[in-house]
């Protein structure tokens, strides 16, 4: 079990740590209202790929890895909505929620699941609940340091400051990056 648990944080951490970059990005980028929403969609894309991997997992099948490129498309769509979308909206009203992040996440773990499905290929079901409870908990520590992160008044007003440029921009160089390495 205690195998399972450092497996388990080591897989998390390698493959969410750009998710931590986009989370704070995105927390400091939302208001007030929009934060939870942000926490939540985390939490959804993250599980979703963490699902995905289980059923491929079980179900001995293979993720098309010759598409995963398609998945880089969300996040430029997602990057381009956002920056036509900023004018007219004052800082509270940046429409960041659950779907957009939970998509943004899933879009993002192309690693995710190249890392998860091989793992978890070799784990019986105790093993798989372990680490679910593992990824949780990580997601928790994650929304919390990047929620952390994000309001410390230098760098929300560093983010803020340069939001409507660098939130499109990252969501979008995060697209073509995917694309790049799904069809490599």
């Amino acid at each position: 079990m205690i195998d399972t648990v450092l497996q388990s944080i080591a897989a998390f951490a390698g493959t969410n740590v750009d998710d931590i970059l986009i989370l704070t990005i995105l927390l400091a980028s939302a208001g007030p209202r929009y934060k939870g929403r942000v926490m939540a969609g985390q939490y959804i894309g993250v599980l979703s790929l963490l699902a995905i991997s289980i059923a491929a997992s079980r179900a001995a099948s293979f993720i098309l890895s010759g598409y995963s490129w398609v998945l880089g498309i969300v996040p430029i769509i997602l990057g381009v909505r956002y920056a036509l979308k900023q004018d007219g909206l004052d800082e509270e009203d940046i429409p960041l929620g659950i779907m957009p992040t939970a998509l943004l996440a899933i879009s993002n773990g192309a690693d995710n699941l190249g890392v998860y499905i091989p793992l978890l290929s070799g784990y019986d079901v105790w093993d798989i609940i372990t680490m679910t409870v593992v990824f949780i908990i990580m997601l928790a520590l994650w929304c919390m340091i990047a929620h952390a992160v994000s309001g410390r008044d230098a760098i929300g007003r560093l983010i803020r400051r340069y939001e409507r440029v660098a939130v499109p921009a990252v969501l979008m160089i995060l697209g073509i990056v995917i694309i790049a390495d799904g069809a490599s």
